[in-house]
């Protein structure tokens, strides 16, 4: 299913291999996963895989590929955009833009499965899709 059908939904689950890694409202898994993770970063670059690479080498593990974009969790705005920038910055990466957006569904899915995925390796579990 897509997730702007499933935006429309009273209630749902969210599943990953077999799994369900988030249920609720749409509006209540959002909530949820802002309080947990904080705000949402998009940001615009030239180069986004390797802009990830870098994000995650730096230890922020919340930064994944959205189409072109990247999306980075966190929970300190301002100083989190700053050290993003830096980052990206040092690794020789351009920056276009840097804006708030709004969580959706996609990111929530995203989010958990990324923290399935950790939780998992933690254990020395092997996570199949």
């Amino acid at each position: 299913h897509y997730m702007s059908e499933a935006e429309h939904c009273d209630r749902l689950a969210l599943m990953y291999a077999g799994r369900v890694v988030a249920g609720g409202s749409p509006a209540d898994m959002k909530q949820q996963m802002e309080q947990e993770a904080g705000h949402l970063l998009e940001v615009a670059t030239d180069r986004p895989m390797a802009a990830i690479e870098a994000l995650h080498q730096a230890g922020c593990a919340e930064a994944s590929l959205f189409g072109t974009r990247v999306h980075v969790l966190c929970g300190e705005l301002e100083q989190d955009r700053s050290r993003l920038l830096d980052v990206l910055s040092r690794a020789g990466i351009a920056v276009t833009t840097v804006a708030v957006r709004p969580v959706n569904l996609e990111d929530v899915f995203v989010y958990h499965i990324m923290a399935l995925e950790q939780a998992d390796r933690r254990a020395g579990r092997t996570v199949a899709a």
